[in-house]
């Protein structure tokens, strides 16, 4: 079986775990992550032991996928920018259904997918703040306050779910939430 990172490839023999912990050394001596492997062709993202022990044989070719952390943090903040947009319009666009008092069934199912967008953001945050600490030169909105900030934001809403307080939940969406989202989109 062949592996290959970047420019290096090597025949290696084994368990799929031996393989793994193959790849796991090698990154880590080279400072890289594996984003994903290719094995013959087929892209893998997940469960790549799993995957290697039921799916390689002796002449199976591996390529791995690699990132450095700069690369990922920009890619998670990326998403991150992407993510905060589309929230920042759902929660405008909510807010406007609670001030209106509109009767839709789903608006409760949609403040619900805001608040669990929200708790992702959140915790995607944490993630990339954790990533820059080992590459501190790098740029970033991304700060421990704003993340306790939206935080804050998002515990207020406990109250207003609690009551069923539209015009609470209408606030907090758009006086709280969608201002905050606007002032890390700037």
């Amino acid at each position: 079986m062949k592996i290959r990172i970047k420019d290096v490839q090597w025949e290696v023999m084994g368990k799929a775990k031996e393989i793994m912990a193959q790849i796991d050394d090698y990154l880590a001596k080279e400072g890289l992550l594996l984003n994903n492997l290719i094995v013959d062709k087929v892209e893998i993202y997940d469960y790549f032991e799993t995957y290697l022990q039921e799916n390689t044989t002796e002449s199976s070719r591996i390529e791995v996928v690699t990132l450095t952390y700069e690369e990922l943090v920009k890619h998670l903040f990326n998403q991150w920018n992407e993510s905060n947009q589309r929230l920042l319009e759902e929660a405008e666009s909510l807010s406007l259904i609670f001030y209106r008092n509109e009767q839709l069934a789903e608006r409760w199912e949609k403040l619900v997918q805001i608040l669990e967008k929200g708790y992702a953001m959140l915790q995607d945050a944490e993630d990339i703040l954790f990533l820059q600490k080992k590459i501190p030169e790098q740029d970033s909105r991304i700060t421990a306050e704003k993340i306790e900030q939206l935080s804050n934001i998002l515990k207020l809403f406990q109250t207003g779910l609690e009551e069923k307080d539209e015009i609470y939940l209408a606030d907090l969406l758009h006086f709280e939430l969608a201002t905050f989202l606007e002032k890390l989109d700037k």
